[in-house]
């Protein structure tokens, strides 16, 4: 074997691990088919149920009990990104018990979460008013600013961005 063939190889390895997507949340331990539109509607339902659920935050705020976020529902894809291309399922609230900081989890950015419905809270959608199924996450999925679909999701090449 030539010897730049090994440092080569793991390099390639090395590089194709990076593009790899990994699953953060284990499918087996949450619904994820069930949106909270549903969950609204028939709560009691649901009770001591885990969700798999991701959407598009639509507020942060940071209480003396911790952070509750507020997030319109999609659907997850493969990755279990939230697929925004496709019909909203709803909104939901997590609240978690410890201080997240709302500049990161801030309107607009995709979040995937893990957790188990708490129960439901009555709120306000401008003036109609909503009921909000609770998630208390066992993980949080924070997706990267530039992870929106504005562009195509296939790429093939080796080398650098520059300047993006």
């Amino acid at each position: 074997m030539h010897p730049l063939t090994l440092p080569m190889l793991a390099a390639t390895l090395l590089g194709l691990a990076a593009c790899a997507t990994t699953r953060p949340f284990d499918t087996a331990r949450y619904d994820a088919r069930t949106n909270p539109a549903e969950v609204a509607e028939n709560p009691e339902f649901y009770t001591d149920a885990a969700f798999l659920w991701g959407g598009v935050i639509v507020n942060s705020v940071n209480t003396q009990n911790g952070t509750q976020i507020e997030v319109l529902a999609y659907p997850l894809d493969s990755s279990q990104q939230p697929d925004t291309d496709l019909t909203p399922g709803g909104r939901f609230l997590v609240t978690d018990e410890r201080y997240l900081e709302t500049l990161d989890y801030a309107p607009g950015r995709l979040l995937t979460v893990g957790g188990a419905l708490t129960g439901t809270r009555e709120g306000q959608i401008g003036d109609a008013s909503y009921v909000y199924p609770v998630i208390r996450p066992d993980g949080l999925r924070l997706w990267p600013k530039d992870s929106q679909r504005n562009d195509p999701q296939f790429h093939i090449g080796i080398g650098a961005v520059f300047g993006r």
